[in-house]
């Protein structure tokens, strides 16, 4: 497990190598003015870190893999663009599901995501490409989605959002949403947050994952979550709980409910590069 989890991070810090290593040139402007001011103008790329350790592998309310997992994260933003790096770890490779599996294996899957957010006035919206990439898993074919999310303040500390996924590659035609209501607040520095949210399938969805053919509501869930900065790295506990509403998905799973925990410590920094100058009047 020790030389599959340093493949996973020597591939995720290369990765990261490798586009700080691309370097940015800033454009000249002509000067058609004599009256001018120059300002300087911060360019940075922001970087987050983050490993974890997970009690169970959930997915939209659904139990996936095995327990005791982590799903270490690299993410990348630079402006309005984001490239996130995470992957899926066993901890206990000999525990995955000998029926899920060709064999046992730490580093199963990998996780590719580029992502774009903006806002129109209070609205924010991000739209992104997800990559799911499985290995050694039975009846589960590497897929691609892509995804619209809205979300818009509501009441002080509330927040309305919906998340429209639409599979494009391996399960064509699945759509999934994923409507929540969440709380934030900040005290010093510590984070806290709680959501309500309820997930929707179509017949494509629900056929593919539970073998079913009926459409709408399948789970309803709460989650909390706790993030404390410290003055090198932050912590955050989360917890989740989802009951099952439909019938079918209860028989396939054999089970009503899911609920995990999970523990991370991460780092949020930023490069700066050479700084552009806008010339004004």
């Amino acid at each position: 497990m020790k030389i599959k989890f340093a493949k996973t991070l020597s591939c995720l810090l290369f990765n990261c190598f490798i586009l700080f290593s691309l370097q940015t040139t800033a454009q000249t402007e002509e000067m058609n003015v004599i009256d001018t001011t120059v300002t300087a103008v911060e360019n940075t790329i922001d970087v987050n870190i983050e490993t974890n350790y997970m009690k169970r592998y959930l997915w939209r309310g659904l139990l996936f893999g095995n327990d005791d997992v982590c799903q270490p994260l690299l993410g990348i933003t630079y402006k309005k663009w984001s490239l996130n790096l995470s992957a899926n770890i066993n901890y206990v490779p000999k525990n995955v599901p000998k029926e899920s599996y060709t064999k046992p294996v730490a580093f199963d899957e990998q996780d590719i995501e580029i992502l774009y957010t903006d806002k129109i006035g209070k609205l924010d919206y991000e739209i992104k490409a997800d990559m799911y990439i499985y290995f050694h898993q039975i009846n589960s074919p590497s897929t691609a989605e892509f995804n619209v999310k809205v979300a818009y303040p509501i009441y002080k500390n509330f927040t309305l959002s919906s998340e429209n996924v639409f599979d494009i590659n391996a399960y064509s035609g699945a759509y999934h949403n994923n409507t929540a209501l969440d709380w934030a607040i900040t005290k010093g520095k510590t984070d806290f947050g709680l959501g309500v949210n309820v997930g929707m399938g179509n017949a494509a969805f629900n056929n593919t994952y539970f073998g079913g053919e009926t459409s709408g509501i399948f789970y309803w869930g709460t989650s909390a979550e706790v993030t404390k900065q410290f003055k090198y790295f932050y912590a955050k506990i989360n917890g989740e709980y989802n009951f099952y509403n439909k019938e079918e998905i209860k028989m396939a799973s054999e089970i009503n409910n899911t609920s995990n925990v999970s523990i991370a410590i991460g780092k949020n920094f930023s490069i700066k590069l050479p700084n552009k100058k806008n010339r004004k009047k």
